[in-house]
């Protein structure tokens, strides 16, 4: 019998998702983010996630299956109510975040490419970022950066356009743990 319980409730909450129930309730700009998802792996990710994790925001690793993540319980639940999704992740994770979130009615309100690979430091490229302040608060915070675009996303201060920055920092301003390639991001409902 709990089975049964089990499999019905499972089926509900697949047509849910299924008819994307986000439609109905499309989030205003600069609406609260209800879920972090970032790469636990990485010092930047965490703190990324740390910066955006108040006010009840849902953090969710991605324990390197972002797949399951959007599938299981209880993230499934989170993912499917949320009308903001913010994350700093690998740039595959940041794909598939992208496809399931499309699939959901939610599209690319922000993303930025953050890149160590053949540089002392970081190269940051922003798509539909607040121009050149983001790029000054890059720069100030040097180690801190993840801090700095998280704080950006939070702020939802983002350009409506497809408008694009470059920020660089400096060598000693990466984490050590860093992958060589990391990509933040916010999605939402339109």
């Amino acid at each position: 019998m709990q089975r049964r319980a089990f499999v019905k409730s499972s089926m509900a909450v697949a047509g849910m998702w299924a008819l994307g129930t986000r439609a109905a309730h499309a989030a205003p700009r600069g609406a609260r983010i209800q879920a972090v998802i970032y790469d636990e792996r990485y010092a930047d990710a965490r703190r990324f996630a740390a910066v955006l994790g108040d006010e009840g925001t849902a953090l969710l690793p991605a324990r390197s299956n972002i797949v399951r993540l959007w599938y299981e319980a209880p993230s499934r639940m989170i993912l499917a109510n949320a009308t903001r999704i913010a994350g700093l992740t690998t740039q595959s994770d940041a794909v598939v975040a992208r496809a399931m979130a499309a699939a959901c009615g939610l599209r690319v309100l922000y993303e930025g490419m953050h890149d160590g690979r053949g540089i002392a430091g970081l190269m940051h490229r922003f798509e539909r970022a607040n121009g050149p302040e983001l790029a000054r608060r890059i720069n100030d915070n040097g180690a801190a950066w993840a801090g700095a675009v998280a704080a950006e996303v939070h702020s939802a201060a983002l350009a409506s356009d497809d408008t694009a920055l470059m920020a660089h920092t400096a060598g000693a301003d990466r984490s050590p743990d860093f992958p060589g390639t990391l990509v933040s991001w916010l999605l939402g409902a339109v």
